[in-house]
């Protein structure tokens, strides 16, 4: 299992996932968070995978190979090299998707899924911007998110948060903490979601840039303050939040009573 998210704002994008894969080894399930499930196709392009890691990883190896030989520049014509790419492998190894079945049939093949975001030609930033989902359920066409964001695999818990806290609105840094946040939010309520989260940004000017390993745990950690906050506000004899709405009580002279902007993450 996997959680995978792309988030657009207005200067940009992030990719983000977890690094854990988890396998069948009788008699027992083992955790391997090595796992690097997102992908630069180009600079202006990138990619992350989900669902039956080794299927998705070979489909990712061979992909950058065809890569070589033909460079679509911009996310469209990215997004339907991935469409062909992958259906051709797939239906080679397992047939192609029964659409016309009895009620209740489901594609019995292996799921895996792919998250696209990149820059199309357009020099507006948010019109340019566009993010793709394509998954082995619809024989991997094409679907553009409506909303800027996109999320494949453990998405139950990221699902709920990013409809209250995302928005594009927002600049590709603070992106990159609510993508730390939901991915460590997911890891604590889901056994197969775990290991240190990777993240890219991409922006038009500067493309596609992963974030080095110290650069996440920076803004875990930033984002780990901030709970403490959250945490603070709910009780009774302590507001940290001077001017919070609604709030008629003296602050403790013990504990922070204001969080700075600069603090909160998004």
């Amino acid at each position: 299992m996997t959680l995978l998210a792309a988030l657009g704002g207005r200067d940009g994008a992030v990719l983000a996932a977890d690094s854990r894969a988890v396998f069948n080894e009788a008699p027992r399930r083992v955790a391997d968070d090595t796992r690097a499930k997102l992908s630069r196709l180009n600079r202006w392009c990138g990619v992350g995978a989900s669902g039956a890691a080794g299927i998705s990883t070979y489909l990712m190896d061979s992909l950058k190979k065809r890569l070589e030989r033909e460079e679509p520049r911009y996310v469209d014509g990215m997004a339907q090299l991935l469409h062909e790419h992958f259906r051709e492998k797939f239906s080679a190894w397992f047939g192609t998707r029964q659409w016309v079945a009895p009620k209740g049939h489901e594609d019995q093949r292996p799921h895996v899924s792919f998250v696209l975001a990149g820059y199309t030609a357009s020099s507006h930033l948010q019109e340019g911007l566009k993010i793709y989902t394509l998954s082995s359920g619809f024989d991997f066409a094409p679907q553009r998110s409506p909303n800027g964001r996109a999320l494949s695999g453990a998405r139950t818990y990221a699902t709920y948060l990013l409809r209250r806290l995302h928005s594009n609105e927002l600049d590709v840094d603070r992106l990159a903490l609510l993508a730390a946040y939901i991915i460590e939010e997911t890891a604590q309520q889901h056994p197969e979601v775990g290991g240190p989260p990777r993240i890219a940004k991409i922006r038009q000017g500067t493309g596609y840039l992963e974030l080095e390993p110290d650069e996440v745990a920076a803004l875990i950690k930033r984002n780990d303050t901030f709970n403490q906050y959250l945490r603070y506000y709910f009780y009774a004899e302590t507001r940290p939040c001077a001017d919070a709405p609604g709030n008629t009580r003296e602050p403790s002279p013990t504990r922070s009573t204001h969080v700075a902007k600069e603090e909160v993450p998004f």
